[in-house]
């Protein structure tokens, strides 16, 4: 659940706008936080960080990728299935060894991707699953950005 006081900006796209997919690397050891799992696993007041970075961008998705450590794939997918605040295409994808590993996966799965309408603009947002404080104002203003200058 989105905590604002502001009224709730309507979605980004549409049928006829952009589609953006967003990929979420998540496979981080998480070592030097010393939790013993994952950063994105993390519980932060009652959540795990990777609900909290994911949040703000649901509205405006066509398709959510996450790339988790092997063996938490089934966690993730658990928690993505509880968490979630509307229904969405979702990918739990094995992550690699470092960071542009699980990208690189994540990409590979979209490039697959059958949903992406012909005919409109598709981006690719990336955004790691241990920022969970990204607002949904700045989300917004950033594919605003990415959509104006062509990124």
């Amino acid at each position: 659940m989105l905590m604002s006081s502001q009224k709730e900006a309507p979605p980004l796209t549409g049928e006829a706008g952009p589609q953006i997919a967003a990929v979420i690397p998540a496979a981080g050891s998480g070592s030097r936080l010393g939790a013993g799992m994952s950063k994105g696993l993390v519980d932060l007041g009652g959540r795990p960080l990777l609900l909290r970075a994911v949040s703000p961008l649901l509205a405006d998705l066509a398709c959510l990728v996450v790339a988790a450590r092997e063996e938490e794939i089934e966690t993730v997918r658990r928690i993505l299935e509880g968490g979630l605040t509307r229904p969405l295409p979702v990918a739990v994808v094995p992550g690699g060894k470092e960071r542009a590993d699980s990208v690189r996966s994540a990409l590979e799965w979209l490039a697959g991707w059958d949903g992406w309408r012909p005919g409109v603009r598709h981006l690719v947002a990336i955004h790691d699953a241990a920022r969970p404080f990204i607002s949904r104002d700045l989300w917004r203003r950033l594919i605003e950005a990415a959509l104006r200058e062509g990124a």
